[in-house]
C-alpha cells in the first residue's frame, strides 16, 4: 500500500508540466510519466545486474521491463531496496525543481539537449552543491562558447540566425537568477523567489529567434503604418502638432492621414539606418514565438511592441484610437491564447536596456547596443 501511494503520487506530480517540461521535451511517449524514472533505472544500472546481461536486453520500447523482470526473477530481489532506487531520481528532480538556482540552469541545459541522466551522474560525484552548481556553469559556457561571437553577422536564410538561440535563452535565464539572488538576499521576504521562467511555457509555445527592427525595409507607405507612426509620436508633440493628429486620424480618411504623416514626420526626422549587416547581428534579435510575429509581420517597432505589451497582457490589442472624449484608448480585439513573453523579449519592446527612453517608433542602433551590454553582463556570471 505504501509503494502504491508513493507510486500515484509521483505519477500525478510528474503529470504536472511545470515540473515534467523543465526535465523532458514535448515528445515523449510512454503510456505512463513514470516509466521516465524506470528508463533511467536502466540507464544507470541502479539495481547492479551484470553488464553482459544488460547489453543483451536490446534498445527497443521493451528493454527497461527486460531489466526488471530478470531482476525480479534472480532471487535475489528487495521490492524494498528496489523502490528507493526509483524514489532517489524522483527526490532529486524535485529538489532541483524547488531550488531556482538549480532549476533554472538544469531546465537551460535540458532545452539545450543535455541528458538528464549525464546531470544526474554528476549530481551524485558532487558533495555539496555549490560544486554542482560550478559544473553547470562550465557546462553552459562551454554551450555559449560554441555559439558565434555576439557580433557575428547572420545569414537571414531561415537557419543560420537560430545559431543565437541559445544565447538570447540563457540571457533570459540569467536575468530571472540575477534577479532571484538579490530577492534572496533580502531577509524580508524570507527566501522567496522573485519569478521563475517556465520552461513549460516555453516549449510549448515554440519560441525561436526573429528580428525586433524588421529585416525587410518598412517605407511606412501603407496607411496602417502612417496611423501608427502618429499615434506614439502624438504624446511627444506640441499641443498644435497633437491637434493636428487627431483632426487626421478622427477623419478616418486616408488621404487626411498621409498628408499629415508627411507633414509630421519632417519634425521628427529620425533615421533608422541600419545596414543589412547590422539589422542580422545578436543586437536585433529577440525570442518571438510564431504566432506573435506572424502578427506583426513587416510592422515597424512600435506595432510590434503594442503587440508585446498585448500578449503579455493575455490580449490581443487593437491600433490605438482617439475616444469621442478624445483620449487615446486602446481595444482588445481578442484574449491571446498565452500571455507568456519571455522577459528579455518584454524588456527589449519596453527599451529596458536603453539608457534614456527614446523614439517609441524604432529600435535604434544605440537600443541594440545596450541589449548587447546587458547579454554580455550575464555571460560574464559564468566566469565568477
Amino acid at each position: 500500500m505504501e509503494i502504491a501511494n508513493d507510486w500515484d503520487n509521483m505519477e500525478y506530480a510528474l503529470q504536472n508540466d511545470e515540473l515534467w517540461l523543465f526535465l523532458n521535451e514535448r515528445n515523449y511517449d510512454r503510456p505512463t510519466r513514470i516509466d521516465f524514472l524506470f528508463d533511467l533505472i536502466l540507464e544507470h544500472n541502479s539495481l547492479k545486474l551484470d553488464s553482459k546481461l544488460i547489453r543483451s536486453f536490446g534498445s527497443d520500447a521493451y528493454n527497461t521491463f527486460r531489466y526488471f523482470y530478470e531482476y525480479f526473477s534472480s532471487g535475489k530481489a528487495s521490492i524494498k531496496d528496489c523502490w528507493e532506487e526509483v524514489k532517489k531520481p524522483f527526490r532529486t528532480f524535485l529538489e532541483w525543481f524547488n531550488d531556482s538556482e538549480l532549476f533554472h540552469y538544469v531546465g537551460y541545459l535540458v532545452e539545450c539537449r543535455m541528458s538528464i541522466s549525464e546531470l544526474l551522474g554528476e549530481w551524485e560525484k558532487q558533495t555539496e552543491k555549490s560544486e554542482f552548481v560550478q559544473v553547470l556553469k562550465n557546462k553552459i559556457k562551454a554551450i555559449i562558447n560554441s555559439c558565434p561571437a555576439l557580433d557575428y553577422q547572420y545569414k537571414d536564410d531561415g537557419g543560420d540566425k537560430k545559431k543565437c538561440k541559445r544565447i538570447l535563452l540563457f540571457h533570459n535565464i540569467q536575468t530571472v537568477v540575477n534577479q532571484n539572488h538579490s530577492q534572496l538576499r533580502n531577509e524580508k521576504y524570507h527566501g522567496a523567489a522573485f519569478y521563475r521562467f517556465p520552461f513549460h511555457l516555453y516549449k510549448l509555445e515554440g519560441w525561436d529567434v526573429e528580428h525586433i527592427n524588421s529585416n525587410t525595409s518598412n517605407p511606412e507607405s501603407d496607411v496602417d503604418t502612417q496611423r501608427e507612426w502618429l499615434l506614439n509620436v502624438y504624446i511627444s508633440a506640441d499641443p498644435d502638432i497633437q491637434e493636428k493628429i487627431r483632426a487626421a486620424c478622427e477623419t478616418k480618411k486616408n488621404e487626411d492621414i498621409s498628408e499629415c504623416y508627411a507633414e509630421v514626420k519632417l519634425l521628427f526626422p529620425f533615421q533608422n539606418d541600419w545596414t543589412v549587416e547590422e539589422k542580422n547581428r545578436i543586437g536585433n534579435y529577440a525570442l518571438l514565438d510564431s504566432s506573435t510575429n506572424r502578427s506583426y509581420g513587416n510592422a515597424i517597432f512600435s506595432g510590434k511592441r503594442r503587440i508585446i505589451i498585448g500578449k503579455d497582457k493575455g490580449q490581443l490589442i487593437s491600433v490605438p484610437k482617439f475616444s469621442k472624449d478624445r483620449l487615446l484608448i486602446t481595444d482588445v480585439d481578442k484574449d491571446a491564447d498565452s500571455s507568456f513573453v519571455p522577459p528579455c523579449t518584454k524588456q527589449v519592446f519596453l527599451k529596458y536596456y536603453s539608457a534614456a527612453t527614446g523614439n517609441n517608433n524604432y529600435w535604434t542602433k544605440e537600443d541594440a547596443a545596450s541589449y548587447v551590454k546587458d547579454i554580455e553582463d550575464c555571460i560574464a556570471v559564468l566566469n565568477a
